[in-house]
């Protein structure tokens, strides 16, 4: 399953959290979520202006999608993104 830039647009963490157990709670066993948001800046800010935005701190996904039911869980921090991946066990 892949989720792209779709968590800053939740609008609370614990929604973001939601999202993310559902997504693993439907992967098959073994079955691999990947997903990317963007890293929080002035520039997210602006395009957002009028829109939900909740920035995903990166730093905190992994414990997030651990506590989601996720393993193997792998982070990769970008200047402008990140990228994020896990299986359901």
């Amino acid at each position: 399953m892949v989720c792209c830039k779709l968590l800053h647009h939740l609008p609370s963490p614990e929604e973001q959290d939601q999202a993310l157990r559902e997504a693993i709670r439907v992967l098959r066993p073994g079955g691999r979520l990947v997903g990317s948001d963007s890293v929080a800046s002035f520039a997210l800010r602006l395009a957002h202006l009028g829109d939900t935005l909740v920035p995903v701190e990166a730093s905190c996904l992994p414990e997030r999608l651990t506590a989601a039911g996720g393993v193997d869980v792998d982070l990769e921090e970008r200047s402008s993104f990140f990228v994020f991946r896990c299986r359901r066990p």
